[in-house]
């Protein structure tokens, strides 16, 4: 995929930097063929260009929806996960509690213990201090 605007250097430090140099701007700018000793200020100037910040911005949407499963692939593999013999049981049960919460079908229990009256809470409120 090609950066508009980007020249060949800008463009490595892009790849590099989203890829092998995990976020790290010295080490993109060394890897896309800046000088170790210049690398620093290179890697600065670099991320403060409108077009490289772009071209970041732009990958990473990419790479964002690429990682991302949508609602209809998580539900096939909890599906698959459920209905697998190869796993353990309780596994299969976690998948179904998933699949449960994601399709809105399963039920929040709420365990209240109330030792106190309602008139005594009310009449400990109006006590004078």
């Amino acid at each position: 995929m090609k950066a508009k605007g980007l020249n060949l250097r800008q463009r490595r430090f892009v790849d590099a930097f989203l890829g092998s140099a995990n976020g790290n701007a010295t080490k993109a700018a060394i890897a896309a063929g800046y000088s170790p000793k210049t690398a620093q200020p290179a890697s600065a100037r670099l991320l403060s260009h409108v077009m490289v910040q772009q071209a970041l911005k732009d990958r990473q949407k990419v790479e964002t929806k690429r990682s991302v499963l949508t609602a209809e692939q998580r539900d096939e593999h909890l599906s698959k996960l459920a209905l697998s013999r190869e796993v353990q049981p309780a596994t299969q049960v976690s998948a179904i509690k998933e699949l449960n919460k994601c399709s809105g079908r399963h039920s929040i229990r709420v365990n209240l213990d109330v030792t106190e009256k309602l008139a005594d809470i009310i009449a400990a409120s109006r006590a004078p201090a």
